[in-house]
């Protein structure tokens, strides 16, 4: 009786730390402001995301960030003058029931608008 119960807790034990479940949340920036004339304009924000059921799946990490790099330029063209700074990606997973996982990543960046005549961006209006 004793051995079956040793049989048990350690079949127990082994379910329980093989059915561990590890999220990462990230977020990751990018540097200040190019000149100290530039003025803030807006915020520009793209995001893609993919769902598995039981494993099966789109997870690949760097198509959904390229995917919300590419959302960002569409939702938030530039402008004249116009420049992204400040660059934040935001990768979060969520898993519903322990048979859904939802991958969702997140970019934004300030949108900044460059007050000199003399810079790089004149140069490409000529």
């Amino acid at each position: 009786m004793r051995l079956k119960k040793l049989y048990f807790f350690s079949l127990l034990i082994t379910i329980f730390f093989g059915s561990c479940i590890v999220l990462h949340n990230g977020n990751v920036s990018s540097g200040p402001l190019l000149n100290i004339n530039d003025k803030y304009v807006d915020i520009a924000r793209g995001e893609a995301n993919s769902v598995l059921i039981f494993g099966l799946g789109d997870i690949a990490n760097d198509i959904l960030l390229l995917d919300a790099k590419v959302n960002l330029y569409k939702n938030r063209p530039l402008q004249k003058n116009e420049y992204y700074s400040n660059f934040t990606v935001d990768i979060s997973r969520k898993y519903i029931l322990f048979f859904v996982a939802v991958h969702k990543v997140t970019i934004s960046a300030e949108v900044l608008k460059s007050n000199l005549k003399d810079t790089v961006f004149s140069f490409f209006d000529k």
